[in-house]
C-alpha cells in the first residue's frame, strides 16, 4: 500500500487518488481534492475510518430547519386540520376538554395526555407512581373515570412495578381513535369551535375605522 507523510499530518496516509492534487491532511483526516479518480487504497483507508460526527453548527441548523418545516396553520385552522394538530395546541387541548365535558366524556382527553406525559418520564419511581395513577384513574374497574378500551384487564400488579415508557402505548392508541373518528368530528361542529372561529375571524375594534358622526340641527 503506498503511503505518503504530508506536512500537518499526524500519520502517513495512502495514496489516495491517482493523477490527483493533495491540498492537505487534516488532523480529522478530511482531505480535499481538486481533480482524480479513487483507488482501491482509499477506499479501503476510508471504509476504516471512525464517522464523522456532526458539528454543532450543522445540528442547529438541522434542527432549526426540522422546527421551521413544522410550522403551519394555527388557532382553528390548525384545529381543523388534524386531531394530531389540535392536540399539540395549548389551547385546542383546553377547548376540545371543555367540549368532551359537556359529552361526559372528558377522561379519554386526560387518559391520552396522562400516557402522554407517562412516556416522557426518565425517573423510574416516577414512572411507577404515574403507572399507578393510570391505572387507578383510567383503567381500573372500580374507578368512575374508567376510559372504554380492551386490554386493560391484561395489567398486573407486578407490571406496574416494573413500567416502561411503551406499556400503556396500544390502550393509549385505542382512545386516540376513539376521538378521532366520534368526538373530534362533533366538536369541530360544535358552538365552541364555531365561537372561537367567528373570535379569530372577527376584526378588531381597534382596526375599524370610526365612522365620523354628523350633527344635523333640526
Amino acid at each position: 500500500e503506498t503511503r505518503r507523510k504530508l506536512p500537518g499530518a499526524s500519520s502517513a496516509v495512502p495514496l489516495l487518488f491517482e493523477d490527483s492534487l493533495l491540498l492537505r491532511v487534516h488532523e480529522a483526516s478530511a482531505v480535499r481534492v481538486l481533480f482524480g479518480r479513487p483507488t482501491p487504497e482509499w477506499a479501503s483507508w476510508q471504509s476504516r475510518r471512525p464517522p464523522r460526527t456532526q458539528s454543532w453548527g450543522e445540528i442547529r441548523d438541522h434542527d432549526s430547519h426540522a422546527s421551521t418545516s413544522q410550522h403551519g396553520p394555527t388557532g382553528t385552522a390548525g384545529w381543523s386540520l388534524s386531531l394530531e394538530h389540535l392536540l399539540e395546541d395549548p389551547e385546542g387541548v383546553r377547548r376540545f376538554r371543555e367540549f368532551l365535558k359537556i359529552e361526559f366524556s372528558e377522561e379519554n382527553v386526560l387518559f391520552w395526555l396522562a400516557c402522554e406525559d407517562f412516556k416522557k418520564t426518565q425517573d423510574f419511581k416516577k414512572m411507577q407512581d404515574k403507572a399507578k395513577h393510570i391505572y387507578a384513574y383510567y383503567l381500573s374497574s372500580k374507578s368512575s373515570t374508567q376510559v372504554n378500551v380492551e386490554g386493560q384487564s391484561m395489567l398486573s400488579e407486578s407490571m406496574l412495578e416494573q413500567p416502561h415508557p411503551l406499556m400503556f402505548e396500544k390502550l393509549q392508541e385505542q382512545i386516540f381513535n376513539l376521538m378521532k373518528f366520534d368526538s373530534y368530528n362533533r366538536f369541530l361542529k360544535s358552538d365552541i369551535f364555531l365561537k372561537c372561529k367567528k373570535m379569530e375571524e372577527a376584526p378588531s375594534e381597534e382596526m375599524v375605522p370610526k365612522r365620523a358622526s354628523r350633527i344635523y340641527n333640526t
